[in-house]
């Protein structure tokens, strides 16, 4: 394990040589589960995102928790030979709203991608469905002279 410098890194982990190991740098907490490690790191308010780096058990543990906003994945275009894979997700709960792909002369083609949790209460999408939705139900329906608007206000 090498530490990013310059920024808090998190270990989720079960073994307790890794905590013992850690517990004198303040820049390395070690954690048993994701959610311990979210419910820490939300109490500070200089944190502004948290990454998941992997491996494929994590990806596995914290693909479907609904704390998760955005999901950032780069593909390298190349013939390997795997038994570790990043695991499936829900694509309704998921939007793409990112891919870009890149051509390299010298090296394997590249492609970033972003899906946004749209179910996130958080998210602008959500918001905004959820605006749309109060709208349709509370709204009081006003008739102009291009036809009916429905208004809260």
């Amino acid at each position: 394990f090498r530490p990013f410098k310059n920024r808090l890194n998190v270990i989720l982990s079960n073994n307790s040589k890794i905590k013992e190991q850690n517990e004198s740098n303040d820049m390395i907490k070690v954690f048993d589960s994701f959610d311990s490690s979210h419910k820490y790191l939300n109490l500070d308010p200089k944190i502004e995102s948290i990454y998941v780096i992997g491996g494929e058990q994590l990806y596995n543990s914290t693909i479907n928790n609904e704390h998760l906003d955005k999901i950032h994945i780069t593909e390298v275009d190349l013939e390997c030979t795997c038994d570790k894979f990043f695991p499936t997700f829900d694509t309704f709960k998921y939007k793409l709203t990112e891919d870009l792909q890149i051509e390299n002369e010298d090296g394997p083609k590249l492609k970033f991608q972003t899906y946004e949790n749209i179910q996130n209460k958080s998210s602008s999408e959500y918001q905004y469905l959820d605006l749309i939705r109060n709208i349709l139900i509370s709204g009081e329906v006003r008739t102009g002279r291009n036809g009916n608007t429905i208004s809260l206000f």
